[in-house]
């Protein structure tokens, strides 16, 4: 490709550019620069870049590093793809286990020319991915409360049984993205029941409806990925502004309210209506029909026998229960064997998060 096909090709387009290196970051600044790209960054880190993309800044381009200051750089390309933003990628040793969907991105790998990298910008069309996980309370923010958040937080990955806050000493409130987090309530004896269940939905904090945190205890039973905040620093991004304080203070009392209803059902409604809520809340929280869940699993967060869930399961219409997951076949079917116990008033309810 010629000298001014390149030009052409970048002027006038806003380009992002993902580099942890400097000398490499301001070499291809330059060589953007000088064919006309409005060139945005360089950042260096996955959380800088997620925070333009959550700005709401126009990009038409993005040229990314895969490896971020040491993280894996997916999260931002899944924001960037979800905007129908091209994305060309660069990596020193191949394609760190890409993910099969980001696969037919250009990977370029070192060393190459700026050229090389405006020829595949020129060539390669906006490739949207499925919808970028997101999280409903960041979502209705303002862009700026939302922008200040991911900047000032970080993206974590949350594998399924890890304990949220359990490697951290400070206190941090999590954004869920994606996954499903389970609250709680541990006794002295370490027995322990669930009070609640959280996820793209809310926020995973330990330092709200939960001051004492030997006595609760949040887990991902399905894993997922959030924006972690320090509690102390959301708190003061709250005191600034009026509409982060009312979102949580909702989200506390619709916590306050799930709470409530757990103790309900579990003092006045059969193993059976109890199994079948707890179903449909986990169906409202994770795409598709099925659900990855043991009858291990579902005992111990309800506190009940396994033999009754297994009985339980056994008798319930609308769900094909198998090795490790269980498949929901007709959701009116669950609301009928729950006996009132679910209440969409008191949960998301009726797979509003089913996006």
């Amino acid at each position: 490709m010629s000298g001014a096909p390149l030009r052409h090709c970048v002027s006038g387009q806003a380009i992002l550019i993902a580099q942890d290196k400097p000398p490499k970051a301001d070499v291809l600044r330059e060589a953007l620069s000088n064919r006309g790209a409005e060139v945005v960054g360089p950042v260096s880190t996955v959380a800088d870049g997620l925070a333009i993309v959550a700005s709401g800044r126009p990009l038409d381009s993005a040229v990314l590093e895969l490896d971020l200051s040491g993280e894996c750089a997916y999260p931002l390309v899944a924001a960037l793809l979800s905007r129908g933003v091209r994305v060309v990628l660069a990596a020193e040793r191949g394609d760190m286990g890409m993910p099969k969907k980001y696969r037919r991105i250009p990977l370029l790998v070192e060393p190459y020319a700026p050229d090389t990298v405006v020829e595949e910008l020129a060539t390669t069309p906006p490739f949207a991915t499925e919808r970028m996980p997101s999280n409903l309370i960041l979502d209705s923010l303002d862009t700026r409360d939302k922008s200040e958040i991911v900047r000032r937080g970080r993206h974590m990955t949350l594998p399924r049984g890890c304990t949220l806050g359990a490697r951290h000493r400070e206190r941090f409130s999590y954004f869920l993205a994606e996954g499903v987090a389970s609250v709680r309530i541990v006794d002295s004896r370490r027995q322990s029941a669930e009070v609640a269940m959280i996820g793209c939905e809310g926020l995973c904090t330990l330092s709200r409806l939960m001051p004492q945190t030997q006595t609760w205890q949040t887990t991902m039973i399905v894993s997922g990925s959030a924006i972690a905040i320090d509690a102390k620093v959301l708190d003061e991004l709250a005191r600034g502004s009026p509409q982060l304080a009312a979102r949580i203070e909702a989200e506390t009392t619709r916590q306050a309210l799930l709470l409530a209803r757990s103790a309900l059902t579990a003092a006045r409604y059969s193993t059976r209506a109890r199994v079948a809520r707890w179903l449909l809340m986990l169906d409202d929280r994770v795409p598709g029909d099925e659900l990855p869940v043991t009858h291990d699993q579902i005992a111990w967060m309800l506190g009940v026998r396994r033999a009754s869930v297994s009985v339980v399961l056994r008798q319930l219409r609308g769900i094909k229960a198998d090795r490790g997951h269980i498949c929901i076949t007709d959701r009116k079917e669950l609301l009928r064997a729950s006996t009132g116990c679910y209440d969409a008033s008191d949960d998301i309810g009726n797979g509003v998060l089913k996006r």
